[in-house]
C-alpha cells in the first residue's frame, strides 16, 4: 500500500525511514482500530505539530456529536482508521515500532537550509546557522563588528561572517592608482640620445557599483656604451606591453578576475619573450644592444614586480601611527563587549576592523602653518623591492663592500644580466607585495638612484605638492647631483577615489 507523509503528503519509498522532502518520520504501521461509524470523512492532513496543545484533528474529532443509540437493523461499516488520527506523531529520528527508546538519534531541522542536524549540534552542519535552542551573540551594526577570541572556541554565526565580508569589500572600493613620469638625457649626455624608455597603463572598470583599477608600469634602460641602446629599450617595451595588454589587460576588462600567480607567470613570459626578440635583432643586425628592465603590475590591493639588471623599484609607505593616537572608541567597545559578551570577566582580545586612512604623503606639505611643529609628517618607510643584478650588489651580499660604497665603486656599471645578452637563459626576478592605502611606488633607472640617495627620494615624495611635481623634482635632483646618465622615473600613488 502506498504511504504518504502526514506532513507534506510526499510519497514514502518502501525503505524510507524519513520523508525525502520535509524529513518527517515514517508513521508506524497501521493498526486495527475499534469499529466506528463516522458521519464525515477524515481530514487529509492532520499531523500533530509536536506541541503540548491538541492537534487540529484532535480538536475536530472532539466536536463530533455523540452517536445515537444503535439501531439493530442499521448497517454498520468496519473501517481502518490511520493511527495518526488518534495517536501522537513519533518524534523526528524515531524508528518504526519504537518511539520511546532514548538511545535512538534525534534531530533538529535548520530553518535556513532545512538540513537535519543532531540535537547536540549547536550550529547547522551545512550552512552554520544557529540551532533554534541557542542564542548567538549579536555585536551590533557592521561598523561595530569585531573579531574576538578567548581560551575557549568561539563559533561565529553566518550573519556575522557575511557582515564582515561586506565591510571588507566596502573598504577596498574606491582605490585609485595615479601616476606621473619624467625622463631626461642627463647633464653628461645632453647632446646624445636618451636610451631610456617608459610605459604606463591605467584602466578602470565598475561592475555592480564596485570600482576596480588596473595599473601596469615599465622602465627600461638601454645599455650605456652599447650600440643602439635606445632600440633595445624600445623593443623591450613594445614586446612586454603588447603581451600584458593581450594576456592581462584585455581579459581583465572583459570581467575576468586575475590572481597574482597568473600575473607573475605572464610577466615572466613577457620579459623572456622580449629577451628573445632582442637576441634575434642582434643576430640579424649584427648589433650588441641590451637593456635593463623593471616592471610593476597593480591589481586590487596587491602588486607584482619583475626585474632584470640594475633598474630599481621602490615602495614607500606611511609608518604606523603611535599607539597613543589610537581611536578612543576602542576602549569603549572593549568595555562594552566585556559586559555583554563576556560577563564572567575572562580576558578577551578585541581586534577592530581595519580602518583606512586618507593621508596623502604627496600633499603633506599643504599642512596649515598654524599646526604645531611637533605634528610634522613622519618620514616614509623605504623598501627597495627589487635586487640589483649587478657585480657590486653581489659584493654587498658577500660583505666585501658596504651599501654606501656601491655609489662610488668603479665596478658599479658591471651588469650581470640584461635583455638581449648572448646567453639564452635569463633569470627574471619576480616579487609580490600587498598594498596599503597611501603607498607610493617608484620605478627608476640607475641614472636616478645613483645620483639621489634613498632618503632624499623619500623626502621628495613626502614634500611634493602633487605627482607631476614629484617626478620632475626627482629628475632635477639627479641633474643637480651630477646627471651622469639618462634619468627616468615613474611615480605611482595609491589613493582614495
Amino acid at each position: 500500500m502506498t504511504l504518504y507523509c502526514p506532513n507534506c503528503h510526499y510519497e514514502f519509498a518502501p525503505d524510507d525511514l524519513f520523508c525525502g522532502k520535509c524529513g518527517w518520520a515514517r508513521p508506524a504501521p497501521i493498526q486495527k482500530s475499534p469499529t466506528m461509524v463516522l458521519s464525515q470523512n477524515p481530514p487529509p492532513n492532520s499531523a500533530n505539530s509536536g506541541d503540548d496543545e491538541p492537534s487540529p484533528v484532535s480538536q475536530a474529532l472532539a466536536t463530533v456529536p455523540p452517536l445515537p443509540e444503535a439501531d439493530p437493523h442499521a448497517i454498520t461499516a468496519e473501517i481502518e482508521v490511520p493511527t495518526y488520527l488518534t495517536e501522537e506523531a513519533p518524534p523526528i529520528g524515531a524508528l518504526d515500532g519504537d518511539i520511546t527508546d532514548p538511545s535512538l538519534p534525534s534531530f533538529w531541522q535548520c530553518t535556513q537550509c532545512n538540513t537535519l542536524n543532531p540535537t547536540a549540534a549547536e550550529y547547522c552542519e551545512n550552512c552554520g546557522a544557529a540551532s533554534p535552542n541557542t542564542n548567538p551573540v549579536k555585536l551590533g551594526q557592521a561598523e561595530d563588528l569585531v573579531a574576538f577570541a578567548d581560551t575557549s572556541t568561539v563559533k561565529v554565526p553566518t550573519d556575522l561572517i557575511a557582515a564582515l565580508a561586506a565591510e571588507h569589500a566596502e573598504t577596498r572600493r574606491g582605490w585609485r592608482f595615479r601616476s606621473s613620469s619624467a625622463t631626461d638625457e642627463g647633464l653628461a649626455r645632453k647632446s646624445g640620445t636618451n636610451e631610456d624608455s617608459q610605459f604606463t597603463l591605467e584602466l578602470s572598470r565598475a561592475f555592480e557599483s564596485r570600482r576596480e583599477e588596473f595599473g601596469f608600469y615599465l622602465v627600461c634602460d638601454g645599455m650605456g656604451g652599447q650600440a643602439a641602446g635606445e632600440v633595445a629599450s624600445r623593443i623591450a617595451v613594445e614586446t612586454v606591453a603588447g603581451i600584458i595588454l593581450q594576456e592581462l589587460a584585455r581579459p581583465w576588462m572583459s570581467g575576468a578576475t586575475l590572481r597574482h600567480p597568473d600575473v607573475e607567470k605572464v610577466m615572466q613570459t613577457a620579459v623572456l619573450e622580449a629577451h628573445k626578440e632582442l637576441r634575434e635583432y642582434n643576430q640579424r643586425e649584427f648589433r650588441d644592444a641590451g637593456t635593463t628592465l623593471t616592471a610593476c603590475c597593480l591589481l586590487e590591493d596587491w602588486a607584482v614586480f619583475a626585474n632584470v639588471g640594475d633598474s630599481r623599484t621602490y615602495l614607500f609607505r606611511l609608518p604606523e601611527p603611535p599607539s597613543d593616537d589610537r581611536d578612543k572608541s576602542t576602549d569603549k567597545l572593549t568595555e562594552k563587549l566585556g559586559e555583554e559578551v563576556n560577563p564572567s570577566g575572562v580576558t578577551i582580545t578585541v581586534r577592530l576592523p581595519h580602518r583606512e586612512g586618507t593621508t596623502n604623503p604627496l600633499k603633506l606639505s599643504e599642512t596649515p602653518a598654524e599646526e604645531p611643529a611637533e605634528l610634522s609628517p613622519p618620514k616614509l618607510k623605504i623598501e627597495r623591492v627589487t635586487r640589483d643584478q649587478s657585480l657590486v650588489q653581489n659584493l654587498v651580499d658577500q660583505g666585501e663592500i658596504s651599501i654606501d660604497e656601491v655609489y662610488s665603486d668603479p665596478r658599479r656599471n658591471v651588469i650581470l644580466y640584461a635583455l638581449g645578452a648572448p646567453d639564452e637563459n635569463l633569470p627574471v626576478d619576480i616579487y609580490y607585495r600587498e598594498l596599503e592605502l597611501g603607498d607610493t611606488v617608484l620605478l627608476c633607472s640607475d641614472g636616478l638612484w645613483e645620483m639621489v640617495r634613498d632618503n632624499q627620494i623619500a623626502e621628495t615624495i613626502e614634500t611634493a605638492p602633487n605627482l607631476q611635481a614629484c617626478s620632475q623634482k626627482l629628475i632635477e635632483l639627479a641633474n643637480l647631483n651630477g646627471g651622469a646618465d639618462n634619468i627616468s622615473a615613474v611615480v605611482v600613488h595609491i589613493e582614495k577615489d
